[in-house]
């Protein structure tokens, strides 16, 4: 490994964590918005979501079966958002939390699978994420795994 490919890894794994935190914070931006009743605040946080992982929630989307819950309650949220629809917006919202900790659920026991059959396993510690929501959590936790689903 020259030292040209250890910066290029260097410099895609910054990149990588610069957009796990602005996904973060635009989850939470979402969240925050949802909750306290700020339906502009709420679109400009999903707007933001929706550049970061490259979807275009148009009608024409919409038309699409995806067999990725989280891609489809996140179109869910759009859609709601969209029409001004608060209450279906924080049902979508809410929605998208559960099926995001079941999927970190089960990369969690896929991974303690992973490691009792003897492959190597990495350790995430999230303490520091206790002060976020669970959504923020378990994005912040699959956030690349979510970006590869939602993109």
């Amino acid at each position: 490994m020259t030292i040209s490919s250890i910066s290029s890894s260097s410099a895609a794994l910054q990149s990588t964590q610069n957009t796990a935190q602005q996904i973060q914070q635009y989850f939470s931006q979402l969240s925050s918005g949802l909750q306290s009743g700020d339906l502009s605040g709420a679109k400009k946080a999903y707007a933001a979501l929706q550049k970061l992982f490259g979807t275009n929630s148009s009608s024409s989307s919409s038309s699409s079966t995806s067999d990725n819950p989280l891609e489809s309650d996140f179109e869910a949220i759009g859609a709601a958002l969209q029409s001004g629809d608060l209450s279906a917006a924080q049902s979508a919202f809410s929605k998208f939390q559960q099926d995001a900790q079941s999927l970190v659920d089960s990369q969690l026991q896929s991974g303690t699978t992973q490691a009792v059959s003897g492959h190597h396993r990495h350790h995430h510690n999230s303490s520091n994420s206790q002060n976020t929501d669970s959504t923020t959590s378990s994005i912040s936790s699959t956030a690349g795994t979510s970006v590869s689903l939602l993109g």
